[in-house]
């Protein structure tokens, strides 16, 4: 961290778009690099630095200029790229559920409005958790913290934390079983049940 990269964050914070783009064009590059590494394409380490930024700046109330900056990108690239490869997951299985069913599948459209749908359900079911709950649910899979930042953001336990956690995804597997979207995804864990946003 430089040494004045609490002060850019600071004003980020603020919602100061100038010193966004100071800290964009002082760490995308660096960032590109590392996301490289994990995806192997140039235009998809491109976008995920793109989409990295546009998250800082949406969840820029939770930032924490007091901490190094670098890893909190490399920690939000990472839960891109799985999400991605969730996706990927998702599409698989809902091809390979088309076919077995005997059903021709002919347009990739198909397979992006039951994403879109699943995705939705899940958006709706996690707006009707509740408060303290949606509020850990959401630091943790969107904003990316471990229990432990979250605890000590919230001032609980991390205990508090892990327990709203399971709940959370004990509901959402709950959810998409009653809409029978767990038959279309038989390969995936529950923890691969979460999304970022």
């Amino acid at each position: 961290m430089t040494p004045d990269d609490k002060y850019l964050l600071e004003a980020v914070k603020r919602g100061h778009k100038a010193a966004f783009n100071r800290l964009f064009d002082r760490y995308a590059s660096q960032l590109y690099h590392v996301a490289l590494k994990y995806v192997g394409r140039p235009e998809e380490a491109e976008e995920i630095v793109q989409e990295v930024f546009v998250k800082v700046w949406i969840y820029r109330s939770g930032l924490q200029p007091h901490l190094p900056f670098v890893p909190y990108l490399i920690k939000i690239s990472k839960n891109l790229v799985i999400n991605k490869s969730k996706k990927r997951l998702y599409e698989e299985a809902y091809i390979k559920h088309k076919t077995l069913s005997g059903m021709n599948y002919h347009h990739v459209t198909d397979n992006q409005v039951v994403l879109k749908e699943l995705q939705d359900l899940l958006e709706i079911k996690i707006s009707q958790l509740p408060e303290k709950r949606k509020q850990i649910y959401k630091l943790s899979r969107e904003q990316g913290l471990s229990n432990r930042e979250i605890a000590e953001k919230l001032v609980v336990s991390e205990s508090t934390v892990e327990n709203h956690i399971n709940k959370a995804l004990k509901d959402l597997k709950s959810y998409l079983k009653e809409y029978k979207y767990l038959s279309l995804i038989p390969h995936l864990t529950l923890l691969s049940l979460t999304f970022i946003y």
